[in-house]
């Protein structure tokens, strides 16, 4: 079997190593065709940082490293070879932006041989490379990758965030003066915030990342999973003693689902090479580097966690143009935690339904909001609330759901818990009477159901909240490999009245043809000790 490409995204290193290459050159064909000017964001650990190597490789006629592949044979190789300044903002010091640019400009003047008689800042030496490379009558191809790291570094940050932004902005203002001495300027990044602002002066700038022509540029196809990884699907089914349909269904479950079109899907390809490495299922796409901003965005905007899985939203307001007019929706949608399901025409505009791409990257969000919540990290979050949560809905243990649920909304800071109030010298009665009662408990009872929520979705079940029926709406359902869970929830009732609505308006109808088991549970809440009061369960089938 060929070597996984991990740990390296250098289309050199990965063809002279002879490690796996899904051939994407097609896409590099099509951008060497396209204007001078193009724009183009994924999330994190597509794939950009390859494609902006294979198109460097190319542009530098490196025929020799593109045998057997889809372009070797369509260009003129000696016609297209162009000096190429590649600019990898991930191998910059973002600390002390302007220092680390001039470092790595001076590392760039070194590779071209390229004098510097006297100490430049980084903008200089930028400028002296463009004015040297062109001098022999050769274009110049400018590729810079990951260009907003500067900005995701500091996202938390609005001071330095403004701060690196302008420094962003003088040093990409470099290129428009050389616009006749440039063959190709490709950008990428993950956000789209600052697009606008910081690249103010390239007004000729194209945004292809919505493309459809583009859809599957990053990223593996299910046919591309097939084909290139056939014989590490087929150590995998024999590792883990399962067929290969089965495999695959999982492996779709867990890593695909990245779509920009509403139709074609990607699986992510740094899950799909740590898969095949250790073949087994687990998260690797996410990591605790998630910025609070995301957290405390769906908080401000009074964003609940279960809607993020059926937000419908213009596809023009997917972009945020910058940090002061930013969208939590199209920030998680640009990070990689949302997606888009489907595209609606209505009328003449379209509409996109959102949600989150996969098992993966759902449970992980799911974890970090938890953990958020209960003020604990990550790790300790899993091992004292979501593993033993799926243990007891895969067993079916009862008393261990409620005490767990109970353990949870124990571990809950009591602001959370009550609305706060802008004039902090109301007592907490003057607050209640201001309220009103109804619209207050119908407030409480959507906290406590969205946290259930989380828990549910940390624990990598499939989860979903407010089921539309012929008859009402099933609070949530949680299917576990062999059993169905239908929860229905009310706030100082009692268990016994929400488990009779599960039975009186008969949520269990569209379920009875399936082969789960399924379970009615009903939940009642207190706000007087704030937590769970009853449960109360039947099985129905």
């Amino acid at each position: 079997m060929q070597t996984l490409p991990l740990g390296s995204q250098d289309f050199e290193t990965l063809r002279q190593r002879d490690a796996l290459y899904v051939d994407k050159t097609e896409y590099v064909l099509d951008i060497i065709r396209q204007p001078t000017y193009m724009f183009f964001s994924r999330p994190r650990r597509m794939g950009k940082s390859l494609l902006c190597s294979t198109l460097k490789c190319v542009y530098e006629g490196r025929q020799g490293l593109f045998e057997g592949l889809y372009i070797y044979d369509k260009i003129d190789w000696e016609a297209i070879q162009c000096p190429v300044i590649h600019i990898d903002f991930s191998r910059v010091d973002t600390k002390n932006l302007e220092m680390g640019l001039q470092l790595h400009m001076e590392l760039l003047a070194k590779k071209f041989q390229v004098e510097l008689k006297r100490d430049y800042e980084g903008n200089a030496i930028f400028q002296i490379l463009l004015e040297t490379l062109s001098q022999n009558g050769k274009k110049v191809v400018v590729i810079i990758d990951e260009y907003d790291k500067a900005l995701n570094d500091y996202i938390d940050d609005k001071e330095k965030f403004e701060k690196q932004r302008e420094i962003l902005r003088n040093f990409y203002g470099i290129l428009k003066p050389y616009d006749s001495k440039l063959e190709k300027v490709f950008l990428t990044g993950v956000s789209k915030f600052g697009k606008v602002s910081i690249f103010s002066q390239l007004n000729n700038i194209t945004d292809y990342s919505t493309y459809e022509t583009y859809s599957t540029m990053c990223g593996y196809t299910q046919t591309e999973l097939e084909h290139y990884f056939a014989d590490y699907i087929m150590d995998t089914t024999q590792k883990l003693e399962i067929s290969k349909e089965i495999l695959l269904q999982e492996m779709k479950r867990f890593y695909n689902g990245y779509s920009y079109d509403g139709v074609t899907t990607v699986y992510n390809p740094y899950s799909v090479l740590n898969f095949f490495k250790l073949q087994d299922f687990r998260n690797y796409w996410y990591d605790t580097g998630t910025p609070n901003i995301l957290v405390k965005g769906l908080q401000e905007q009074k964003i609940q966690p279960f809607e993020l899985e059926k937000i419908q939203i213009q596809d023009q307001f997917l972009d945020a143009a910058d940090i002061d007019n930013m969208s939590v929706i199209s920030l998680l949608y640009q990070t990689g935690y949302l997606t888009i399901k489907a595209k609606i025409r209505k009328k003449l505009r379209f509409m996109v339904r959102l949600g989150f791409p996969n098992a993966e990257v759902k449970e992980a969000f799911s974890q970090y909001i938890l953990s958020h919540y209960i003020q604990k990290g990550i790790d300790k979050t899993s091992v004292k609330y979501s593993s033993p949560m799926r243990d007891a809905l895969e067993n079916k243990d009862f008393p261990a759901i409620q005490q767990i649920v109970q353990a949870v909304y124990a571990s809950i800071v009591y602001q959370l818990h009550e609305r706060k109030s802008k004039d902090s010298t109301q007592t907490k009665d003057e607050i209640e009477k201001a309220i009103d009662a109804e619209s207050e408990l119908m407030r409480k009872e959507m906290f406590y159901h969205s946290l259930f929520h989380v828990l549910m979705n940390a624990t990598g079940f499939r989860t979903e909240s407010e089921i539309l029926t012929n008859l009402g709406r099933i609070d949530m359902a949680v299917e576990t490999d062999e059993t169905l869970y239908l929860f229905e929830f009310k706030v100082n009732e009692s268990a016994e009245i929400a488990f009779d609505q599960i039975m009186n308006k008969g949520y269990a109808e569209k379920y009875q043809t399936t082969d789960y088991e399924i379970f009615a549970v009903g939940i009642n809440f207190s706000t007087e000790i704030r937590n769970i009061e009853a449960l109360t369960y039947r099985q129905l089938k």
